[in-house]
């Protein structure tokens, strides 16, 4: 190998090494920026905010906020917007700037006081944030623990208790908002059980009952979907 190769060799991978350098340390900054802005939205507007929930705050901020969304056990503690397409926030923040984060996104279709089925989705985060511990409910142990989840919306606090955590396959439409009777909702929740990894039989819902549908990247095989569902058992007033 003569020198001049070498010399080009040596170029090609401190270049290499630059690019990959700056990829990290830019990622690393989007994390940080994303975790520092809503750690102070959690503490300044959440339910377990030190003066109560700014919900009101919350919509001054960002008109297209809609809910809270709070899983037990998890770091999923986060508000949740909707706008008018599956889109917009995949890559903005709360504060509607570029964020690889994203911000947690109720499907547009939804209105939630009306609808059988919502569906929220969020990223599955390397950093292990947004919708990451959703993987959590795939391990036994964590699946047995029980953890409910609580959406605080208006003078309300709604409890769901989870029923299937499940990967979906992309052939097998599972973000419904509606059931076209008795019989669609039923066919849906045989796909849903044949395909759970768990089932708690004990929240199996029945026709009209709400549901709650999380949904986030997986990588089990291609366009993989973890997904996490829960039946609404309790609505209470939030105190």
């Amino acid at each position: 190998m003569n020198k001049h190769l070498r010399n080009f060799i040596s170029l090609v991978l401190v270049a290499v090494m630059a690019v990959s350098g700056y990829k990290i340390v830019t990622t690393l900054l989007d994390y940080k920026k994303a975790s520092d802005t809503y750690t102070e939205i959690r503490e300044n507007y959440s339910p377990e905010a030190e003066e109560g929930f700014m919900e009101d705050d919350l919509k001054n901020i960002n008109p297209d906020y809609r809910l809270w969304l709070f899983v037990e056990n998890t770091n999923i503690n986060y508000p949740v917007v909707s706008y008018g397409n599956n889109d917009y926030y995949l890559y903005r923040d709360f504060l509607g700037e570029d964020s690889k984060s994203g911000t947690l996104f109720m499907d547009y279709r939804n209105n939630f006081e009306t609808d059988e089925s919502t569906v929220i989705y969020g990223h599955n985060m390397k950093n292990k944030t947004m919708f990451n511990n959703l993987e959590l409910f795939k391990e036994k142990d964590f699946w047995n623990s029980d953890s409910l989840i609580h959406i605080y919306r208006g003078d309300y606090e709604y409890i769901y208790e989870p029923f299937s955590i499940f990967v979906a396959k992309p052939e097998f439409d599972y973000v419904k908002v509606d059931f076209d009777g008795e019989n669609d909702f039923n066919e849906y929740m045989n796909q849903v059980r044949a395909s759970s990894t768990y089932w708690n039989e004990d929240a199996t819902p029945k026709y009209k009952d709400k549901i709650l549908t999380l949904s986030t990247c997986s990588y089990e095989f291609d366009d993989a979907r973890t997904v996490l569902e829960a039946k609404l058992i309790d609505k209470i007033p939030i105190q």
